[in-house]
């Protein structure tokens, strides 16, 4: 099952909104029944959370139910929040799909190279059968479209209220950029930036064996993968992708052993020239870092979402405002100026704010009280993972540098993606 790990987590369309989005996706499906098939064979003991885990999500829970109460009693009755029991409903699914996450990567074994052999596979499957022919069609050719839209009907996730995102089929017909199968670039733009990027710095930083044996064939394959995710994140014309490139390429120029950062200077330089080259004398490029970079356009509501959850983290720094909860108290301190925008006006006001930063929205969801003991953790592993320097620890530290960059940003911690990388940096050996 490791190997085939990174291909699951490929698929995030959400069958049903009742349920929490990660509820209804098909890894729940594909690692819910793994985890069962593999507990009737007798294995349930290695699945079994300890005592002190128990005790954890035991308290999250309690800590949670309560403010959840609370916020219910000082906002009523909301269109714009989980609601009391779907709030409570939500939190014990939350807890099970991390449990779920966690229990298929431990029945997965402990070895880390059929994982990382498996990231590699899958990246390549979806770069060749998802994101070229949707890069084909991004630069304003036909002949792939009615692949690409009969893909995005079968696998593309779709946000609530936004059709004008996919109103020609799909989401890059539409918008004209790399989604993959995620509901809009940025998204594209976590799964190879925070998900797959720590894998392919890692195994360029330690010179892994992927293709049977050491060699030229095996050297080409880890640089090839690494810069060709690298252009995946500017081919998502994303701020957060040109972002992951930035801070991915310093920390291997910091990292990087000997020849590896001659090897990375010659590229970045090289890359450089290129793009500045392309940025001076073709239009679409010019446009696109001028757009999304240099002159980056429509950012109200995601500087007035920001501030609004500053203000409610600062209002509620103990326990949050509990999951669900969170967009009244968002709405409520946005400053005013952030409103007056059609997305505002005919999305985040009808059906919910969203949290636009992936780190404050842990401390407006879970207050300090959850919030820093997890940060604790996070620390204390990077400590062990500097200690260990082996390969799973390297892309341990890789992936908790570009998850907290990214988290600045839309951020979800506990999308299978982001759980399973986790996990497995964790587990593996």
């Amino acid at each position: 099952m490791a190997f085939w790990l990174f291909f699951v987590i490929l698929f995030p369309k959400t069958h049903s909104y009742w349920w929490l989005d990660v509820f209804t996706q098909l890894p729940m499906i594909v690692f819910g029944s793994y985890v069962f098939v593999q507990a009737i064979k007798g294995r349930w003991q290695e699945i079994v959370p300890s005592n002190r885990a128990l005790m954890i999500g035991v308290a999250v829970f309690l800590i949670q139910a309560v403010r959840v109460l609370i916020s219910y009693n000082e906002v009523g009755i909301d269109t714009t929040t989980a609601g009391m029991i779907h709030g409570l409903i939500g939190l014990v699914e939350l807890l099970i799909v991390v449990w779920l996450a966690w229990a298929t990567v431990q029945l997965s074994g402990q070895s880390f190279m059929p994982i990382v052999r498996g990231a590699y596979a899958a990246f390549w499957t979806y770069f060749i059968m998802v994101l070229i022919p949707q890069f084909w069609v991004m630069i304003g050719r036909t002949e792939t479209i009615g692949y690409v839209n009969g893909l995005a009907h079968l696998f593309e996730r779709h946000w609530i209220g936004r059709d004008d995102f996919y109103q020609a089929g799909s989401y890059v017909t539409t918008q004209m950029r790399l989604n993959g199968f995620e509901p809009e670039a940025p998204f594209l733009a976590i799964l190879i930036g925070v998900v797959f990027l720590p894998i392919f710095m890692m195994g360029v930083r330690q010179s892994l064996i992927i293709w049977r044996r050491p060699g030229v064939t095996n050297t080409l394959l880890l640089w090839v993968t690494l810069i060709n995710a690298w252009l995946v994140l500017l081919a998502a014309k994303t701020t957060t992708g040109m972002l992951l490139v930035f801070v991915s390429v310093l920390l291997m120029l910091v990292t990087g052993l000997g020849m590896q950062r001659v090897t990375l200077l010659i590229i970045v330089v090289s890359g450089f020239g290129i793009g500045y080259g392309l940025y001076q004398f073709v239009p679409g490029v010019h446009e696109m870092f001028t757009r999304f970079l240099f002159a980056k356009h429509g950012t109200e509501n995601r500087l007035g979402g920001t501030l609004g959850l500053l203000k409610t983290v600062m209002q509620h720094p103990l326990f949050g405002v509990g999951y669900g909860f969170e967009s009244p108290y968002i709405v409520e301190n946005v400053p005013s100026w952030s409103k007056a925008n059609l997305e505002y006006q005919n999305v985040y006001a009808v059906y919910g704010y969203p949290i636009l930063s992936g780190f404050l929205g842990w401390f407006a969801r879970f207050g300090l009280v959850l919030v820093l003991p997890m940060l604790y953790v996070v620390v204390h592993r990077f400590k062990v993972a500097w200690q260990n320097q082996n390969s799973a620890s390297w892309a341990y530290m890789y992936f908790v540098v570009l998850a907290i960059v990214t988290s600045m940003f839309t951020f979800s911690v506990f999308a299978w993606p982001i759980m399973m990388a986790w996990f497995m940096c964790l587990k593996s050996k």
